[in-house]
């Protein structure tokens, strides 16, 4: 148990360097300098280069990467070149309303996704299995942000608990359902 354990654990090593080769390569390919674009195009040439230095974006590919690792390793995202705010800080703030939206999807998913599987397992071939898999293959086609409008603008026409927009705030009268901020 303990030597199959190990092997995870250094396979996710593995891993995990491959994913920061990958993200970083990623980043050096895109064809757009990060520092023109976070300054805007109004930016002189000399603040451009500025802030290149700034960021250590003059330096060699090599170096750049052994700065990236080493930040990583000693638990430092980095500051995000949008907000101008710590990159961890921007996850922690984020992350209440992404778990919101994770665990929405995934209840109807499972309370919609299992109920369909039994129907097309148990009607293989014949009408409830092919309602269930039309179902899947056009909510699998659709784009999410026209279901996810869809969802809102029917919702709100015919349901006053639900909101147009924003957030659940404890301070409402009534309990919101939040369910239409999955689709």
């Amino acid at each position: 148990m303990a030597q199959f354990i190990f092997r995870r654990l250094l396979g996710l090593c593995f891993v995990l360097i491959g994913v920061s080769i990958l993200t970083f390569a990623i980043a050096q390919l895109v064809p757009v300098d990060p520092a023109a674009s976070a300054l805007g195009g109004q930016a002189r040439e000399a603040q451009i280069q500025a802030y290149r230095q700034q960021l250590g974006l003059d330096r060699p590919v090599w170096e750049q990467y052994a700065r990236y690792m080493g930040r990583l390793a000693q638990g430092d995202l980095g500051q995000s070149i949008r907000t101008r705010r710590p990159v961890a800080d921007d996850l922690r703030d984020f992350f209440p309303a992404t778990f919101e939206l994770a665990l929405a999807a995934l209840l109807v998913s499972v309370f919609l996704g299992i109920p369909l599987g039994i129907v097309a397992a148990l009607n293989r071939s014949r009408y409830g299995d092919v309602l269930a898999r039309l179902l899947a293959l056009v909510g699998g086609s659709l784009p999410i942000f026209y279901v996810g409008g869809l969802g809102l603008a029917l919702s709100t026409a015919s349901c006053a608990g639900f909101p147009a927009g924003g957030d659940w705030h404890p301070h409402w009268n009534r309990p919101q359902i939040l369910l239409v901020y999955s689709l």
